[in-house]
């Protein structure tokens, strides 16, 4: 299904999106799965920075470091906090390729990763995976994460942490 701008924003979790001309699909990934791959892709990369520097000893956190500054580039995007939330709005063309697929949010307590996954056509970066990452000061429910799609427009609510839900009972007993 697709969604333009003039759509209302809804709750999903997998949308498909136009994007330069093709489908970009997002969806709340795995968090764990996405620590694992990001791991592996910086263990990888702080490696071949050992082997460009002459294989030198005694520089291992410094390669990490490095290869994670890499990987990890923050995303600049809208951040909106509230007391019970954190609202991160992004396009889809922030990621900075114009092959990828698909987009996989993936929520830790403070952090957002963005996975934007490359097709196996891709003719750039070898189907290595475009990571962007986001920061947050205040810890936050990874398990409350809403994706919500309208166009390239993406946006991620959550709910910080220790904020209770809020039911439609408390609301009537309010009112």
């Amino acid at each position: 299904t697709w969604h333009t701008g003039d759509e209302k924003m809804k709750d999903q979790p997998e949308t498909a999106v136009p994007n330069t001309g093709h489908i970009v699909a997002a969806k709340i990934g795995n968090a764990a799965e996405c620590h694992k791959a990001i791991s592996a892709a910086v263990a990888k990369r702080a490696f071949e920075i050992y082997q460009r520097q002459g294989r030198r000893p005694g520089r291992d956190q410094e390669n990490w470091r490095a290869a994670e500054r890499e990987i990890l580039p923050p995303l600049t995007c809208g951040i909106l906090k509230s007391k019970d939330n954190v609202v991160v709005e992004f396009s889809s063309s922030m990621l900075g390729a114009e092959d990828i697929e698909k987009i996989e949010v993936c929520v830790e307590p403070y952090r957002l990763i963005l996975v934007g996954k490359r097709g196996p056509d891709s003719k750039s970066g070898d189907g290595i995976d475009v990571y962007r990452v986001i920061s947050f000061k205040e810890e936050c429910d990874p398990n409350s994460a809403k994706l919500r799609q309208r166009g390239s427009l993406l946006e991620i609510e959550i709910r910080k942490s220790g904020v209770r839900k809020k039911s439609a009972a408390a609301g009537k007993k309010s009112a």
